[in-house]
């Protein structure tokens, strides 16, 4: 049953993925909300 250990690893994998998206596309709005500030 090395399906299992795999799966835990595929979701380890987009669970990281995620986090790093989800960051850029803060950094993003961030840099959206102080451009329309200046």
């Amino acid at each position: 049953m090395s399906q299992f250990g795999s799966n835990s690893e595929m979701k380890k994998a987009l669970l990281s993925v995620s986090k790093s998206t989800i960051r850029t596309q803060l950094e993003h709005a961030d840099s959206l909300v102080w451009a329309t500030f200046e």
